[in-house]
């Protein structure tokens, strides 16, 4: 299991959105994602770690559920969240962790 700090995956976040805390949530992720891919290194233990965190968080805070999840309606709703609007939210847990079953 990895363990991240929360203040490791704000700055992550504020790196790939440019410092712009108004974009979007689902923004940053394809950002992250983008990242990943095209330098071959995820964060976390798979490349669907931290969007895994994200919404883990989405569901915890009850912007989206499992079934916006499921049904590929979670990108849409996080496209209406800012990184700002959550960012106490995600510095609330002080940190995160990862398993290897990318959860």
């Amino acid at each position: 299991m990895q363990c991240t700090k929360s203040e490791d995956i704000v700055a992550i976040c504020l790196v790939l959105a440019e410092g712009d805390i108004q974009k979007s949530i689902e923004e940053i992720l394809t950002r992250v994602e983008n990242y990943q891919i095209k330098n071959n290194r995820h964060f976390g233990i798979s490349r669907y770690d931290f969007r895994g965190l994200f919404y883990e968080l989405g569901v915890t805070l009850g912007e989206i559920s499992y079934s916006d999840i499921l049904n590929g309606k979670a990108k849409k709703i996080l496209r209406e969240i800012s990184l700002q609007s959550w960012l106490d939210n995600i510095l609330e847990y002080k940190e995160a962790y990862f398993n290897d079953e990318g959860e």
